[in-house]
Order: structure tokens, then C-alpha cells, then sequence
């Protein structure tokens, strides 16, 4: 499968600058993972609305970028 992400706009309210930036790190390999073993069902070209992602106060970078990855593959994916 090929896929190429032009833009990802985040807004991440309640999370630390430094757990923003961590997090935004690691969003590449984290949605390379989610989708390793899923087939592609968004039509090219088109905007993908992920939806938001609720954390726990104080979250982790990796939890965060895990969150909007397996949000990213609901919303073009059509299962495992």
C-alpha cells in the first residue's frame, strides 16, 4: 500500500508543548504501524476529518500520537 499524507493539522489543548512536539515526532511511525496490516479504503486527494482524541490529564507522548494514528486508520481503512 502507498500512501502519502501532505498535511496532518493537529490542535492539541491540555497537552505540554514538549509532549506536543514528542508526540508529533513519533505520529509518522506510529500510523505506519497501525496500518501495517490494513486495507486503504480513502479515495486519493481527498480531506480526512479523524475526529478529535480525548487524553487523560498529563498524557504521554506515545499515547497521544497511538490515538491519532488508530483515528487516522478507522477513518481510511476498512479493518485488519
Amino acid at each position: 500500500m502507498k500512501l502519502r499524507i501532505e498535511r496532518i493539522n493537529l490542535h492539541m489543548r491540555g497537552v505540554s508543548p514538549e509532549t506536543a512536539r514528542q508526540a508529533a515526532n513519533a505520529l509518522g511511525p506510529e500510523i505506519a504501524s497501525t496500518l501495517a496490516h490494513r486495507r486503504l479504503t480513502a479515495a486519493g486527494g481527498r480531506a480526512v476529518d479523524a475526529g478529535r482524541v480525548t487524553t487523560e490529564a498529563a498524557p504521554e507522548s506515545r499515547t497521544v500520537a497511538a490515538r491519532i494514528a488508530q483515528r487516522i486508520a478507522r477513518a481510511i481503512t476498512s479493518g485488519e
